[in-house]
C-alpha cells in the first residue's frame, strides 16, 4: 500500500515508528497503554453505579488506588447521586517520573444524575491521575481533581 498511496498521514506515521528509537516506541507504547487504562477506569466508574459499587475498578487499580475509588464511591453514593456519566476526557499529557510510574492529565466533563432526578453538567475539570506499572500493566494509584467539578 506505500507505493499507492505514498504521502497519507497513516503511512507517514507507521515510516516514523519504523524508524523510531527504542526510547520513541517505549513511550508511544506507554502513551497508548495510559490512555487505554484511564478510558477503562472512567467506564469503570460510569458502571459501578449499576453495580452497586466500584468492583470492577480493582483490575485498574493498585489496593491504594482502589480504597481510595471505594471511599469516592460511598461519598458520591451519600450525597444522593445516583450515576456518574462521562461526557468527554480529553488526554492532556503524561509524564514517567520513574520507568515504573507516571502522571497522566486529562480534562473531563461528567454528568451528575441525582436521585430526585436532578442533573448537573460539570464545567469540566483537570484530573491528575497517579499510576504504578505492575506486572499485568497500568494501574491507578490515585486521582485528584486539579479544579473544581462542578
Amino acid at each position: 500500500m506505500d507505493a499507492r498511496f505514498p504521502t497519507n498521514t497513516t503511512n507517514a506515521l507507521v515510516q516514523a515508528l519504523q524508524a523510531a528509537d527504542e526510547t520513541t516506541r517505549a513511550w508511544l507504547e506507554t502513551d497508548s497503554a495510559v490512555k487505554a487504562l484511564i478510558q477503562t477506569f472512567n467506564l469503570g466508574v460510569e458502571g459501578s453505579f449499576a453495580a452497586g459499587g466500584v468492583q470492577a475498578l480493582a483490575a485498574v487499580c493498585t489496593a491504594a488506588g482502589y480504597a481510595n475509588m471505594q471511599k469516592k464511591f460511598l461519598g458520591w453514593r451519600g450525597s444522593h447521586i445516583q450515576s456518574l456519566n462521562l461526557v468527554s476526557c480529553d488526554f492532556l499529557a503524561f509524564h514517567l517520573t520513574t520507568p515504573d510510574e507516571a502522571e497522566v492529565f486529562t480534562f473531563e466533563k461528567w454528568v451528575y444524575t441525582y436521585e430526585d432526578g436532578r442533573q448537573v453538567f460539570t464545567q469540566g475539570s483537570v484530573d491528575h491521575y497517579l499510576l504504578a506499572r505492575k506486572a499485568d500493566g497500568w494501574k491507578v494509584k490515585f486521582v485528584e481533581n486539579f479544579t473544581c467539578e462542578r
